[in-house]
């Protein structure tokens, strides 16, 4: 592999490198620091994980099944006021409604379904049903009568029909009033990818149980099984299964039962997921001190880790790094700049672009820094080199172009769609994603060529991703 110009150190330094594929599917890319960090439990541990969620009281593993706050940030989830953990409060739309605290209120868990038809606006709601779990009794099943007509019943989905919605005279506000009077803010709802549901609702709820989430599809995240799928796999039953569409209530009860199955055995189950364990815990249980010098706060340090450092630059990055590299066993650190000259970085409106010339003054910089890192360490230290992954801005693009037509796709006709979708997209992004996929590592030694800075310090390991 024949390295660019700037990075001559490169060339000096390091006698071995080899091809890195990061994690992720046929059209993903998973951030691949989550797999750098972390290795993997031994069977013993599994088993005693395992034992101990199944063991815990059904209490306790309800409140681990619910949404964080930035679970449901990252669903797209209406975020109520009372969310734990809020950062920030969002004015409340004109036409939605939050639930109350009720003091007197005895918790309890409901499962909600929704049903949906087509009105010029979009997808609106139907049919709302909510089934109280310990009872099973249906509280609430009304059929809802859109501002706007209808202009498709989805009938093969919905299971409603014209002639279901003749007489209906129920509104939204009608159902919100209901909703309002039977929930509290202390009560937890149970549904499968609910937030499609509080949207069509404008409703917002803080105690939120996903079986979209809570149950893995077979492929792992972020794949998401659907609800008839987890009922044949994890119940034995079919649903879902007439000509007729789908029964919100049949599906909410549905959810419930998943809900039972799982705090019956335990948190593990359900999930398709490697058991692991964070690389700072494993070193520590070895007597291995560990440094972590990253940008902002890293996601994955924990107490194990001897110092967490965190810097806003690769020079403060760097420096950091050396002076852990003298008193630590393992020193984790990642360098960032260079992603925006190398049009790495995309945002929300686009990809973020340089010149060659801020390209090439990058990588000198870069060569610069790990040249000095290299020579900071102190003697028989490891380095290793990761870019972590390839160039991902050609995926990026066509992901987003695929989600616009998917969203569009789920409200309008065929012969509505201003969004395309092709094969031929489908294989670029393929392409892509192998692309975005590959990266390169470098591994090296110091050896004696390089002054001791102290004769006494233990064999060091130092980690740096770029």
């Amino acid at each position: 592999m024949q390295a660019p110009e700037k990075l001559s150190f490169f060339k000096e330094a390091f006698g071995m490198s080899w091809p890195t594929r990061a994690p992720g599917d046929r059209t993903s890319l998973y951030p691949a620091s989550n797999v750098f960090v972390e290795v993997p439990m031994s069977n013993n541990e599994v088993k005693k994980l395992r034992q101990k969620t199944k063991n815990m009281p059904k209490e306790a593993n309800l409140d681990r099944l619910e949404m964080t706050f930035e679970q449901l940030k990252d669903q797209s989830y209406p975020i109520h006021p009372d969310t734990p953990g809020i950062t920030s409060v969002e004015v409340l739309p004109e036409g939605w409604v939050d639930v109350a605290d009720t003091p007197d209120h005895s918790p309890r868990v409901y499962g909600l379904d929704c049903e949906m038809c087509v009105t010029k606006n979009g997808s609106e709601v139907t049919r709302v049903t909510l089934v109280e779990n310990e009872t099973r009794e249906t509280v609430l099943d009304e059929l809802v009568k859109p501002y706007d007509e209808i202009i498709d019943y989805v009938t093969t989905f919905s299971g409603i029909t014209r002639e279901m919605m003749e007489n209906v005279t129920t509104r939204l506000p009608d159902v919100q009033k209901r909703l309002l009077e039977l929930i509290s803010t202390r009560d937890v709802l149970v549904g499968h990818s609910l937030e499609s549901d509080l949207y069509a609702l404008k409703l917002r709820h803080p105690k939120i149980i996903d079986t979209s989430m809570i149950f893995h599809h077979p492929r792992g995240p972020p794949y998401k099984a659907g609800l008839k799928m987890l009922t044949s796999k994890y119940l034995k039953r079919e649903i879902q299964s007439g000509t007729n569409g789908h029964d919100s209530a049949e599906d909410a009860n549905a959810c419930l039962d998943l809900l039972a199955a799982k705090l019956g055995n335990g948190m593990e189950y359900g999930t398709v997921k490697k058991h692991n364990v964070d690389l700072a815990t494993r070193l520590a249980q070895a007597d291995r001190t560990v440094a972590i010098v990253d940008y902002g706060v890293p996601r994955w340090h924990n107490e194990k880790a001897k110092a967490v450092i965190s810097c806003t630059s690769d020079d403060e990055v760097v420096d950091n790094a050396i002076k852990c590299a003298k008193t630590h066993d393992f020193v984790y650190t990642s360098l960032r700049e260079l992603r925006v000259p190398a049009g790495w970085r995309t945002t929300k409106d686009g990809v973020e672009t340089s010149s060659e010339e801020d390209l090439d003054q990058s990588l000198e910089k870069l060569n610069t820094r790990i040249s000095r890192l290299y020579k900071g360490l102190p003697e028989n230290t490891a380095l290793m080199i990761w870019s972590g992954h390839g160039n991902p801005t050609e995926m990026a693009r066509l992901q987003k172009k695929r989600k616009a037509f998917n969203d569009e796709y789920k409200i309008k006709k065929w012969d509505e769609l201003e969004n395309s979708w092709t094969e031929q997209d489908n294989q670029s992004l393929v392409h892509a994603t192998k692309i975005a996929r590959s990266g390169v590592s470098f591994l090296t030694v110091k050896g004696e060529d390089q002054p001791e800075e102290d004769e006494n310090t233990p064999m060091k390991r130092a980690k740096s991703e770029d």
